[in-house]
C-alpha cells in the first residue's frame, strides 16, 4: 500500500472526533491540535492499553483458579463526560507540561539532546 493510500485510510478511521488509534501490528497513533495534546493522548491510551492487557490476564489467571470474574463497562453517558472533562486541549497541555517537566527532571535533561 501506498503512504498516501494509508494515510487516507487513518484519516477515515480518525474522522473528525476520534484522536487516537490502534494500528494492527504497528502499535499506537494519536493526534492533537498541539504536540502537547498529542503527546498526552499518546501516554493516556497507552496507559489504557496496559490496563486492558492487565485486566485481561487476571480474567484469564482467575478463570484457570476457578474464580467469577465480573467485568463492568461505565455506561457511554459517563465515558462522554469524562472525556469532555479530561479530554479538552487545555486539560492535555496542562497535563503533559507536568509529565515533560518530570522527565527532564529525571534525566538532567539528557533525553532532550
Amino acid at each position: 500500500m501506498l503512504a498516501a493510500e494509508e494515510g487516507e485510510l487513518i484519516a477515515d478511521a480518525l474522522g473528525s472526533k476520534n484522536v487516537g488509534l490502534i494500528l494492527r501490528n504497528h502499535g499506537l497513533l494519536t493526534v492533537g491540535e498541539t504536540v502537547d495534546e498529542a503527546a498526552w493522548l499518546f501516554d493516556v491510551l497507552e496507559a489504557g492499553c496496559r490496563d486492558q492487557l492487565l485486566i485481561d490476564a487476571a480474567e484469564a489467571t482467575a478463570a484457570k483458579e476457578g474464580h467469577s470474574f465480573k467485568r463492568c463497562l461505565i455506561e457511554e453517558e459517563e465515558a462522554e463526560y469524562n472525556c469532555a472533562m479530561e479530554g479538552g486541549r487545555e486539560i492535555c497541555y496542562a497535563e503533559w507540561q507536568a509529565t515533560f517537566d518530570y522527565e527532564v527532571e529525571m534525566s538532567r535533561g539528557d533525553f532532550l539532546n
